[in-house]
């Protein structure tokens, strides 16, 4: 049994890793890439995509490891960006990001005419918004000289895919947030692909999570020093290949990962579409579902505080620390509950469990004494009291939540994941192994070469614990006199925002 190679491809940067027999991480690479923006448009240039491929390939590969090694490569990339062929297969277009946002009249026009509630009850989607590949897509058929040039959509890991093997080919968990893929049926929606002004033949095949779609090619071992013939594999879009690195495999438990975004995992067998609440759903790897809750900033805005008033500071400087372990030292000194500091983390826009799109961030209780501490304590609280209040939308639709388990860039710092704990009132895991992202494409790529294998025993034996925090008993009884004033910022804040949007 050989190894598997994995890409993990993020907004601005792909992390190639190359993971043994064992599952253990043999060696990784990361490329980077630039995304432009400009008002309510990003994009990126496609070719920028395959050149990091290459780039991370030969940086493992001149580490030691050899093409003939290598058993599968498998693909999980973000969700939404967008792609464009044209006739002879080439870019029509930049990449449409997925964080692009200018389809905004197309998702109203689609929503009036599907309807919001039909539009949740197909695709699991809680809204349609200008940023839905869906309203994009209407976007270009609305246009008749893109119209004329579009001869085949592919989302990112598709195209990806295609450059290694020439074939077409997506996966359900990855086009499942489309807008045009009915997650109960499991199938292109016709209707509503009609309605944006085109049909299914213009996309790829959909395969299961996990499956072997293509050989590396001659061509594309040329450029890349793969070995030609080796297998390519559709793992998982980012969310569901991160939630089966950290064994959320089976109901009742829950993945939390505070990267730039809050993003909250649940495996459920069923829809609870009646509650009236706002929590999307993908389909998991096999069958099952992922219940997501999620907000668009969280770990984001320790960077955003650190670049903005720390990295000139003199203490910093001198410390000669790593700035993060810097900063949660400054947090550890500020006792439980910052002195009154309370902070709204909604930087760029509140999505649940009320979407408010006008949002922004709010700091209160700040005094002459107040401190740096306080502040970076208070992003951790924030977005702790951020994290308990998705949970309760959770378990409000009915989904039971057992074990938590923490992954992403704050699960890295100890204080942080003490202090979720000790708000959420229940014990919390770590991950032995950091990139549970790029470890659950692995799983699923092993799975695709070896149908007899089975993935949640695969997660008993190969997904592993780093350290289990219990709640300090009184600290939860100072956030749980704190939670009440949160939840009401948030009701007042959002109230603000509301007017203050009408009136601009």
């Amino acid at each position: 049994m050989g190894m598997i190679l994995t890409f993990d491809v993020g907004t601005t940067s792909m992390k190639c890793c190359v993971f043994d027999e064992a599952f253990r991480m043999v060696t990784t690479a990361t490329t980077e890439y630039k995304i432009v923006t400009s008002r309510n448009r990003v994009e990126a240039d496609p070719e920028l995509y395959w050149q990091g491929l290459c780039s991370g390939i030969k940086a493992v590969l001149s580490r030691g490891v050899r093409p003939e090694q290598l058993d599968a490569v498998a693909f999980t990339t973000q969700g939404e960006t967008m792609i464009t062929l044209d006739e002879n297969n080439r870019p029509v277009m930049p990449a449409l990001v997925w964080l692009d946002e200018r389809a905004g009249t197309q998702a109203k026009q689609l929503t009036d005419a599907i309807g919001a509630e039909q539009v949740f009850r197909t695709t699991g989607l809680p809204a349609l918004t200008g940023a839905a590949p869906i309203a994009k897509l209407k976007w270009m058929m609305d246009q008749p000289e893109l119209e004329k040039k579009v001869k085949k959509i592919l989302l990112l890991e598709d195209y990806l895919i295609y450059r290694l093997s020439g074939v077409f080919a997506t996966e359900q968990s990855l086009v499942c947030s489309t807008g045009y893929y009915n997650i109960v049926q499991h199938c292109y929606e016709k209707r509503y692909l009609a309605l944006a002004g085109t049909d299914e033949t213009i996309l790829p095949e959909v395969f299961p999570c996990g499956t072997v779609v293509g050989r590396v090619t001659e061509e594309a071992a040329e450029k890349t020093c793969l070995k030609a013939g080796t297998a390519v594999v559709c793992t998982a879009m980012d969310q569901t290949t991160s939630a089966v690195g950290a064994g959320n495999v089976e109901p009742e438990l829950v993945s939390e990962t505070t990267g730039t975004c809050l993003t909250v995992a649940a495996t459920t067998k069923e829809l609870h579409f009646e509650t009236g609440n706002t929590l999307q759903y993908y389909t998991h790897f096999d069958g099952n579902y992922l219940a997501l809750a999620y907000n668009p900033t969280a770990a984001i805005l320790m960077k955003w505080f650190k670049d903005s008033f720390l990295s000139d500071s003199a203490p910093y400087q001198k410390s000669g620390e790593n700035p993060y372990q810097y900063m949660s030292r400054l947090a550890a000194t500020v006792p439980v509950g910052c002195d009154g500091v309370l902070l709204l983390p909604h930087f760029a826009g509140k999505l649940m469990p009320t979407a408010n799109e006008a949002m922004r961030g709010v700091f209160t209780g700040i005094g002459l004494d107040t401190t740096t501490g306080h502040f970076i304590r208070a992003i951790m609280e924030g977005v702790g009291f951020m994290l308990k209040e998705n949970l309760e939308l959770m378990q409000e639709a009915g989904i039971e939540l057992r074990q938590i388990r923490l992954i992403g860039g704050g699960a890295k710092d100890r204080l942080w994941c003490q202090i979720k704990a000790n708000i959420l009132g229940c014990p919390v895991e770590t991950m032995e192994n950091e990139e549970s992202t790029s470890l659950g494409a692995a799983i699923l790529a092993r799975k695709a070469l070896d149908q007899s294998l089975c993935v949640p025993e695969l997660c008993r034996e190969f997904v592993r614990m780093h350290a289990k925090l219990t709640p300090e008993e009184n600290e939860v009884k100072i956030y749980q006199q704190i939670y009440p004033n949160y939840l009401l910022l948030n009701q007042v804040m959002d109230s603000f925002y509301e007017i203050t949007a009408s009136k601009s």
